[in-house]
């Protein structure tokens, strides 16, 4: 749903409650450690492992030492791709569980926040009733 305003059409966000608020924060984090990102974590530590090795193996076999590199840039680049899948999949579980301002739509909750070890309960109750952007009431009690 869109509100017409100066600038152009702008989102109509629901009106936020701490409870609401403390759900998304725990969903969020039960999403994030789940075993996609375990998994994801897994084959990072392959990768990183796995060239040198690679390299020990080629050496026993008596393999061409032109796959020492080889092998080293292949684990190096698997251990890359985990890195940026982990990443990519942090931005888009922020971007599914956001908590955006009802009137402006910008964010009400700081990035540090989600990952951070303060009980989702504390955390909602904790919020400023008003946002931080344009100085709305967003949370209702």
């Amino acid at each position: 749903m869109l509100r017409d305003a100066p600038n152009g059409p702008t989102p109509v966000h629901p009106p936020l409650t701490r409870a609401g608020i403390a759900a998304t924060v725990a969903r969020y984090r039960t999403e994030s450690r789940g075993p996609e990102r375990l998994r994801l974590i897994a084959i990072g530590f392959f990768g990183l492992i796995g060239g040198p090795t690679l390299v020990v193996l080629r050496a026993l076999l008596a393999l061409p030492a032109w796959l020492d590199i080889a092998c080293l840039l292949a684990g190096w680049a698997i251990l890359l791709w985990a890195v940026v899948a982990i990443w990519r999949r942090e931005q888009q579980l922020r971007r599914t569980h956001t908590l955006p301002c009802p009137h402006c739509g910008a964010p009400l909750l700081a990035p540090t926040a989600w990952r951070s070890k303060t009980p989702p309960s504390t955390l909602a109750a904790d919020l400023p009733a008003s946002c931080p952007s344009c100085s709305a009431a967003a949370v209702r009690d």
